[in-house]
C-alpha cells in the first residue's frame, strides 16, 4: 500500500502543477496547511477518500480521471477500486458526491461496530 500513497501523491503533484497551483494555494483551498500537501505528494501521508474527493474538485477533475493515470496493479490486487471507478465514471460530479456520502455513512457504521 505504500506504493499507492506514492502514486496518489505523484498524481496530485502532477495535476496541481498543470493547474499552475503551488502547494500553499491547494492547501488553502482545501482548508489545510501547506505541509499537509507536501506530505501527501511525497507519499508520507495517506489521504482519505473524502479529502481526495475535495482535492479533485479543486483540481477540476473527476475521481475516475484522477485514477486513470495511477497504475491499476498498484491500486488494488482484487480489482475492487477499479470496479468502484467503473461504477462512477459515467456519473456526474453531483452523483459521485452522493455516492461518496453513502460510502462515508457505511464506513462510519462499520467503525462503530
Amino acid at each position: 500500500m505504500e506504493n499507492l500513497a506514492i502514486k496518489i501523491g505523484e498524481r496530485i503533484r502532477e495535476l496541481r502543477n498543470l493547474k499552475g497551483m503551488n502547494q500553499e494555494e491547494l492547501a488553502y483551498r482545501i482548508d489545510k496547511h501547506y505541509t499537509f500537501i507536501g506530505k501527501i505528494e511525497r507519499g508520507e501521508k495517506k489521504v482519505s477518500l473524502e479529502r481526495l474527493f475535495t482535492i479533485t474538485q479543486v483540481l477540476e477533475i473527476s475521481l475516475e480521471e484522477f485514477f486513470s493515470k495511477v497504475d491499476p496493479k498498484v491500486i488494488d490486487d482484487n480489482n475492487i477500486l477499479s470496479q468502484v471507478i467503473d461504477l462512477l465514471k459515467d456519473r456526474s460530479i453531483e452523483e459521485q458526491s452522493k455516492y461518496l456520502d453513502i460510502l462515508k455513512t457505511f464506513t462510519e457504521m462499520l467503525d462503530q461496530k
